[in-house]
C-alpha cells in the first residue's frame, strides 16, 4: 500500500497496497479467519469506523451517502510538493464536512519525513496541526505517518520515536499504522495497529491499550467481499476500523485495475458499510 506519488490534475498514479495477491478472481473472495488478538482492546465506543483509502475526484461525493469518517492521504514528492499536499488535504477536510462526514483519519508523515525517509522532526507537524484544526473539517480522530514502514525499510527506533512525538504535539489522536509483511517497527508506541494481505482478514496482536484496524481490498484483482470483515468488527471490540482498498480507479501500471467504484462491489461495499453503522458490541 505505499502510495508515494505526485498528484496530476486531471489523475493519480497510484500504486497497491503492499501484500496483496497477484490472480484476478471472476468473483469476491472470502477471507480466511484471522488469528485472536493476544489480550484484549480497550472497549469500542460505538460502531467501528468505516473508511476508504485515500480520496481522489469525485470520492467524497460518491461514498457520503454511506461512508462518515475520510481517510486523505499525503501523496506526492514530501521533498518538493509540501504545500500541495498540506493545501490538498485541508481540501479534502473542507468538502467531507460539508457533505455530511464526521470523523477523520489524516496522514503527517509528509511533515516528519523525508522522500527518503529520513525523520525531520515535529516542528512543521506542530504548523500543520494548527492549520488543520482551524479548517472547519471533520473531528481528526487519527494521524497516520508511514504507510507500511516496514516495507520501507523504517527501523523499529525511528517508528517509534516518530509515533511517540507526534503523539506528544498533537494529544488526543490516536496514531494509525498499516504494515505489510516485513515485521512492525513501531508498533509498541502506535494506538491502532494493522496489516494489509490481500484477499484476507488479517490481525495483529495488540496490547490492551492497542486497537486493530482491519482492509478489505475491494478493489481489482482481489474483490474482497466486504461483509466478513464488518461481521468481525461487529463482534470484536478491539477493531477501531474497516479501511477498504480502495474505492477510486488505479491508472495503467503495475497495480492498475479498476476500484470499488466501477468493478461492480460498489453496492456491496454500500450496503455493508451501512450495515456497519448499527453494528456495535
Amino acid at each position: 500500500m505505499t502510495l508515494r506519488l505526485t498528484v496530476l490534475a486531471a489523475a493519480l498514479v497510484l500504486a497497491g497496497c503492499g501484500g496483496g495477491g497477484s490472480s484476478t478472481p471472476s468473483a469476491p473472495y472470502a477471507p480466511v479467519a484471522p488469528s485472536a488478538p493476544v489480550a484484549p482492546a480497550p472497549t469500542r465506543n460505538g460502531a467501528p469506523l468505516m473508511l476508504y483509502f485515500g480520496v481522489a475526484a469525485k470520492q467524497l461525493e460518491e461514498t457520503a451517502d454511506h461512508c462518515s469518517c475520510v481517510y486523505s492521504l499525503d501523496w506526492g514528492s514530501w521533498d518538493t510538493d509540501h504545500d500541495a499536499i498540506a493545501n490538498r488535504i485541508i481540501a479534502d477536510l473542507q468538502e467531507a464536512k460539508a457533505r455530511g462526514f464526521t470523523t477523520a483519519i489524516i496522514a503527517v508523515g509528509f511533515t516528519m519525513f523525508t522522500k527518503a525517509f529520513a525523520y525531520r522532526g515535529t516542528a512543521d507537524l506542530i504548523a500543520f496541526r494548527a492549520r488543520v484544526e482551524a479548517c472547519g473539517g471533520p473531528k481528526i480522530v487519527g494521524i497516520s505517518i508511514i504507510d507500511e514502514p516496514d516495507m520501507n525499510g523504517i527501523s523499529d527506533a525511528v517508528m517509534t520515536r516518530a509515533h511517540t512525538e507526534a503523539k506528544a504535539v498533537w494529544p488526543g489522536v490516536k496514531v494509525f499504522v498499516v504494515y505489510g509483511d516485513h515485521g512492525t517497527p513501531g508498533a509498541s508506541a502506535a494506538d491502532v495497529i494493522g496489516r494489509d494481505a490481500y484477499p484476507n482478514l488479517v490481525t495483529v496482536p495488540v496490547r490492551p491499550d492497542q486497537q486493530q484496524w482491519i482492509f478489505a481490498g475491494g478493489a481489482d484483482p482481489w474483490r474482497v467481499d466486504p461483509t466478513p470483515f464488518v461481521n468481525y468488527a461487529a463482534q470484536h471490540a478491539e477493531v477501531a476500523a474497516v479501511c477498504a482498498f480502495m474505492w477510486i480507479d488505479r491508472p495503467v501500471g503495475q497495480d492498475s485495475g479498476p476500484g470499488i467504484r466501477s468493478n461492480g462491489l460498489a453496492s456491496v461495499y454500500r450496503s455493508a458499510f451501512l450495515a456497519a453503522r448499527k453494528n456495535t458490541v
